[in-house]
């Protein structure tokens, strides 16, 4: 069965949370975790991404799909890319509105 994928025309910037942020020596990254779509992963990504006051890793909303939406982050996660799948089931615990923190 192919799912349909509903491609946003204006990307929708969120901020994604992450269970654990710890900055990386002198490089000016930051390692990140962060759970979607039942797995959890593992990215580094330049600090202009990452927002301590909330935990939250920058991303953008670009596609909406019927288990959720697909979100671009900044780097390659160590499993899967840039691209990730948050599940309408995890919408509330893993984005928050990108104004927020």
């Amino acid at each position: 069965m192919i799912e349909t994928i509903r491609w946003r025309v204006e990307q929708k910037p969120v901020w994604i949370f992450c269970k654990n942020i710890k900055p990386l020596p002198q490089l000016h990254e930051f390692v990140v975790q962060f759970d979607a779509d039942g797995q959890e992963f593992t990215s580094f990504v330049p600090e202009r991404f990452v927002n301590l006051d909330n935990s939250g890793l920058g991303g953008c909303i670009v596609a909406d799909v019927a288990a959720g939406v697909l979100v671009d982050i900044p780097a390659d996660t160590f499993t899967s890319g840039t691209r990730i799948l948050v599940r309408n089931s995890e919408m509330d615990s893993v984005l928050m509105p990108f104004g927020q923190g």
